[in-house]
């Protein structure tokens, strides 16, 4: 092994050394000597203390105050010696009795990161299998030389010559262990890459796995294609006998075919009619772990596309074996391992390829078997733990200890390893769950989805595990998993807020998928004492009393939600900023009588009552091809175009997901005129902002439409007085306003089209930033928004009050909590989501400046119309942003700038007055809406977002 490749394999594991560095270490080793000594059995590491408890407390050890993990409890040294010196092979966890706990995994929608993180650089190494070769079966016209032929021989007829088409085709074959299941997202994306990456003619997928009657047969192994319900054939099928065609088999060879040597003969089979290569899904230093454990080789091909049986190889740590052994390369899912592999295959590696290859002896099977699964059931938990995190990386391990805080799935997995892995590895996860620490609870029947299946740490793990995990790293855990099964375990109360230990009345709705996650949260929560411990109390009694009495479960039962940290899902609803792919949309049915007197019954749909407070009867939902524009309802037949979305159920506007969407999030502290502040600036969007920029904007929805316009435009424009004050159970509150807004494409040719887009305004309640546990109501649509308009009332600052104009009504001073500098800490918080910095465009919007505006200097820009550019001015709103910087200062209020310079990538203040003048003391607008500077902000944030230009004089 090379210095360099010595490095690479370090970082890999977390370390950063430098090449002097290990030269350093690697000269000390052989000068030293180690003097061998029995370790002193450590002692045991305390309970972690109760949190906020009253009761007196010992001071914490130093791996609690730092949150770093604890040591593990004292194991006897000859026998956690003996644990240690066993092989650690990687195998499935067994399936094992249930018990009374269901055996199917939550349904629930987590983060799925792609397998194959940058898959431009794996293309380029393929490059040097895109030569090209003669068909055999296409031919083309030879322009030339049929032209030739009628002119020397005056005979017109065409001169046909083969066409040139790809060289090499490829057999892609999937084992079909169960071991594969954690790689079946992998394998999708592999199949994608070859067949996008234009380097083979063809690219077939088969499916290796043991017939059912193959018991008689040598290996009794056979494929099938892809396709389910397709037939079992001989191995020999992958190949068609049209050209040259090589295989590429994908598997962690961890399955028993490989330790056998069944799989060995197979490859034996393949390998005399073409190159044969394994795509290893788990990293090289996994392999040795595995049933087939490759060696370094240099391998030699005299011409392109040579069988491995005529390969000329020899071996790093000994010379080519005699008995006829010849060598299958093993590679990685990386641009090195592919391009090796590509060189191979061409003939370019003219002076040999390094790699790592199995050894394949057809008559003998597994040259080196490796041994059979020890007996380790009457090992103790923590012999079972020291051994993992004996052989696992850091990685591993510690998404192994967060797990403890969460009942186990693949979907779980995914999501704690999201969120708690500095670098995220899918190798991590195979490390974990082939690392002998779980079992699969129940026996799945056939066919079930792997991320269907529930699993469960071995009897004692979990605690084992529990002791190395602080207090903070288990709330964040508790905190992820309760994202995706709040909604089935907390019906009238917040699950987040109860693991947070807050003080809430009301009553929990427990369903059989919750009890996994009610049972481990039970147990995490006991042990970290003080309030934790009396919610684990109140939980066990819930569960005491769901043993007995059965389920008490909501009607109708809501649907599992979709979380925000889904990230990579490309759409966003706009009505409750979940996040998911076009697939996931789903239909509902028209409600139409069909010709033969089928209807479906309209009837309350609680999942879109719950999100949004809809309460009219509709006709039911069902899945589909989300991404078709119709779909066929099971119940009547009937067709349909209505879609919607798979979180809310609310109908989805027409073309979505065909253009982009643009959401806003409206925000500030109670009394800030928000409400009246929207209304004024869709009123004039619809009526000035339209004819400037020659734009359009209209409700996308008939709901939209309908709130618009009664509880908002026509109150303020019709009866003269202002909107009701937006509750958070109000109709105004519920759910935001759609409006599809139409821009003219921008060109070198007038009018080449229009640009639509989605924008979705979210007016929040203010009681919603009084306290942090409110505010955690509207903590998604903060974070899913793409803008931001955080409106402040500078009348309730102090300062600021006495410059009002005498005679203008005065809010109510606010409370310390409410205080508008508060209100934005809590805000940033928020958006921050344990990040430095906000980067989303935020627009800090001062209202009601009518009030103050009598003490500005006439040349004020905030005195001054706005320029009426079909554009937004920057140098016009850059003026208003520091004459509102210099008056936080007057206001005693620099600690809002602060926070903004701190904290925000990118922000501007607006002055802004939604009236024109003050209202009423019984909120009525006697001299009507006379806005000022109203659309200065939504410009400003269409020119972040590119869609109209920045005009800078």
């Amino acid at each position: 092994m090379t210095l360099p490749r010595l490095v690479q394999l370090l970082r890999d594991l977390g370390a950063d050394p430098g090449e002097d560095d290990l030269r350093d270490v690697l000269w000390l080793a052989r000068h030293i000597t180690v003097r061998s000594r029995e370790p002193e059995p450590a002692p045991p590491a305390p309970p972690p203390d109760p949190v906020n408890s009253r009761e007196p407390r010992e001071p914490a050890p130093p791996s609690e105050r730092t949150g770093a993990p604890a040591a593990l409890p004292a194991t006897p040294p000859a026998a956690l010696s003996a644990a240690l010196s066993a092989p650690a092979a990687l195998h499935l966890p067994p399936e094992l009795d249930a018990g009374p706990v269901p055996a199917s995994a939550t349904p629930v929608r987590a983060p799925l990161p792609p397998g194959i993180a940058r898959p431009l650089p794996l293309s380029r190494a393929l490059r040097p299998l895109k030569r090209t070769a003669p068909s055999r079966t296409e031919t083309v016209l030879d322009e030339e030389a049929t032209v030739g032929r009628i002119a020397d021989e005056r005979i017109w007829a065409p001169v046909l010559v083969p066409a040139r088409t790809r060289w090499l085709d490829l057999a892609l074959v999937i084992d079909g262990h169960r071991s594969m299941e954690l790689w079946h997202q992998l394998a999708g994306e592999l199949r994608a890459l070859l067949e996008e990456t234009g380097a083979f003619r063809d690219v077939r997928t088969w499916v290796m796995e043991r017939q059912p009657g193959g018991q008689g047969a040598r290996s009794g192994l056979g494929v099938r294609p892809r396709s389910p319900g397709t037939a079992a054939r001989r191995p020999g099928a992958v190949f068609d006998g049209h050209g040259r065609q090589a295989v590429l088999v994908f598997s962690d060879c961890t399955g028993p075919e490989w330790s056998s040597g069944d799989a060995h003969r197979m490859l034996a089979g393949w390998a005399r009619r073409g190159p044969v290569a394994i795509c290893q899904p788990l990293p090289q230093r996994l392999w040795e772990r595995c049933a087939a454990r490759p060696v370094p080789v240099r391998l030699h091909a005299g011409a392109p596309g040579l069988p491995n049986t005529r390969l000329r190889w020899s071996g790093f740590e000994a010379p080519a074996p005699e008995n006829g052994a010849f060598p299958v390369p093993v590679l990685e899912i990386e641009p090195a391992w592919l391009g090796s592999w590509a060189r191979l295959l061409t003939g370019a590696g003219t002076g040999g390829v390094d790699g790592m290859a199995v050894l394949v002896d057809p008559d003998e099977g597994d040259p080196d078997p490796w041994p059979p699964d020890e007996d380790d059931s009457a090992l103790a938990p923590a012999e079972r733990v020291a051994r993992f995190q004996a052989t696992a990386s850091p990685g591993a391990f510690r998404l192994a200890t967060c797990l403890a805080a969460a009942p186990v799935s693949l979907p779980v997995v995914r999501l704690v390893h999201e969120a708690m892995a500095p670098v995220p590895r899918g190798s991590q996860i195979a490390e974990v769950m082939l690392g002998g620490l779980l079992r699969r609870v129940g026996t799945a029947p056939p066919g079930t989805a792997p991320d269907q299946v529930r699993y469960d740490f071995l009897p004692g793990v979990r605690e084992e595990l529990c002791n190395g995990l602080s207090l903070p790293e288990a709330l964040r855990v508790l905190e992820a998993v309760s994202a995706l099964v709040g909604a089935r375990l907390g019906q009238n109360r917040d699950f987040r807020a109860f693991i947070a230990g807050a003080g809430i009345e009301g009553d929990y709705l427990l369903q059989d998928e919750s009890l996994p996650f009610a049972h481990v949260a039970e147990q995490v929560l006991r042990r970290f004492g003080g309030r934790y411990a009396r919610k684990a109390d109140e939980l066990k009694a819930m569960l005491g009393e769901n043993a007995t009495s059965g389920t008490t479960a909501p009607s109708p039962a809501p649907a599992p939600r979709v979380p925000f940290a889904a990230r990579r899902a490309p759409h966003i609803c706009p009505y409750c900023y979940d996040r998911f792919a076009e697939r996931d949309i789903r239909f509902r049915c028209t409600g139409e009588p069909r010709p033969d007197g089928r209807v479906c019954a309209a009837r309350l749909d609680g999942i879109q009552y719950e999100r949004t407070g809809y309460r009219r009867p509709q006709p039911p939902v069902f899945g589909g091809r989300g991404r078709a524009e119709q779909a066929v309802c099971p119940d009547c037949g009937g067709t349909t175009r209505i879609r919607v979305c798979p979180a809310c159920h609310s109908t989805l506007p027409p073309r979505f997901a065909k253009m982009p969407s643009r959401l806003l999030a409206l925000v500030g502290p109670r009394e800030a005129g928000k409400t009246a502040y929207m209304t004024v600036l869709v009123h004039e969007l619809q009526h000035t902002v339209s004819s400037l920029l020659d734009a359009t904007l209209v409700g996308a929805d008939d709901t939209t439409r309908q709130r618009f316009r009664r509880y908002y435009e026509w109150p303020l424009y019709q009866e003269a007085r202002l909107p009701e004050v937006t509750r958070p159970s109000g109709p105004q509150g519920v759910s935001p306003l759609v409006f599809q807004f139409s821009l003219p494409r921008r060109g070198i040719l007038p009018r080449r089209g229009v640009t639509e887009t989605l924008l979705s305004f979210y007016d929040t309640a203010g009681e919603h930033f009084a306290s942090a546990e409110r505010l955690d109501r509207v903590a998604r649509y903060l974070q899913g928004a793409d803008g931001v308009l955080l409106m402040l009332d500078p009348l309730q600052l102090v300062q600021a009050r006495l410059h009002a104009q005498p005679g203008t009504p005065l809010p109510a001073r606010p409370r310390d909590a409410e205080q508008p500098i508060t209100v934005l800490n809590r805000i940033t918080r928020t958006l921050l989501d344990g990040g430095a910095i906000v980067d989303k465009p935020v627009a800090v919007v001062f209202s009601k400046m009518d009030a103050l505006a009598h003490g500005f200097p006439a040349s004020s820009p905030l005195r001054q119309p706005p320029a009426g550019y079909p554009a937004y001015a920057e140098d016009d709103g850059r003026e208003v942003h520091e004459q509102v910087r210099g008056l936080l200062d007057d206001w005693g209020a620099a600690g809002i700038d602060t926070i903004m310079s701190e904290h925000y990538r990118r922000f501007r203040y607006f002055g802004v007055s939604a009236l024109g003048g003050p209202p009423t003391h019984d909120n009525r607008v006697a001299s009507g809406v006379r806005p000022h500077r109203v659309t200065d902000p939504f410009l400003w944030l269409l020119s972040q977002f590119r869609m109209i230009p920045a005009w800078r004089d």
